[in-house]
């Protein structure tokens, strides 16, 4: 029993550590812009600081994708899907239910934005304003490509292999806070903002069985606050 419960001490700690390698390696594109932008090579560029940033988070996201199948496939015994959890979604009344949680919050969030700071919406407009392609481009990445990438990522093959060995809570308390770790490179304020998406997304995998529900209750949360936005401060 000793000799069984070690080995899969072991294995959860390549899975964990794993996931951290990844994340760090993902997270290069954006620490290079950074540094670009440090030294000053895109003052007075507006235009050429957008289309890096959008090719830093399309690389950004290319890490994670390829992260999730390769990771999959070994999590899964040769079948990525298997190992991402792709699967039909289960209990379709319960995910309705959180998918309407979701996009409460994603209303109030946007709500109280509006009343209390609406400046910060600016960064929606700004991709749109400079360029028409960079603003499509930029709403396809947060509506479609970010939830996608991020889900099978840390609630797919990540809640795969390390639910074949723990329970539901400690599997969720695991990815979901490494997924809120992530964003801290966006903003330090950004996990707290984060941690009810991360609750709700973290019970929609479980009783879905299914990173499925996780990514569309994913795309619904950023869908609502990006189309907001519009509906608030867009010109008339």
């Amino acid at each position: 029993m000793g000799t069984m419960n070690g080995r899969r001490s072991a294995t959860v700690w390549r899975i964990i550590l794993a996931a951290c390698w990844w994340s760090l390696l993902a997270l290069i594109p954006e620490v290079l812009l950074a540094l670009a932008v440090r030294a000053g090579l895109f003052e007075a560029a507006e235009e050429a600081y957008r289309v890096a940033k959008d090719v830093a988070d399309l690389a950004t996201y290319a890490i994670l994708l390829f992260a999730a199948f390769r990771e999959g496939r070994s999590i899964g015994g040769g079948d990525p899907w298997a190992g991402i959890g792709y699967a039909p979604i289960a209990r379709t009344p319960i995910i309705i239910a959180i998918a309407t949680l979701v996009a409460v919050y994603a209303l109030l969030l946007d709500t109280i934005t509006y009343h209390f700071k609406p400046e910060s919406f600016g960064h929606i407009f700004k991709g749109a304003e400079i360029n028409a392609w960079l603003g499509i481009f930029s709403a396809f990445m947060v509506v479609i490509l970010v939830p996608t990438c991020e889900e099978l990522f840390f609630r797919g093959w990540l809640w795969t292999g390390l639910r074949k060995h723990w329970g539901p809570l400690a599997t969720a308390s695991t990815t979901g806070g490494m997924w809120l770790i992530l964003h801290l490179a966006g903003s330090f304020r950004a996990p707290i903002v984060l941690l009810p998406l991360a609750a709700t997304l973290s019970l929609a995998r479980h009783f879905a069985g299914s990173v499925k529900a996780s990514i569309a209750l994913h795309v619904l949360h950023n869908s609502t606050l990006t189309i907001l936005p519009w509906l608030f401060l867009a010109p008339a």
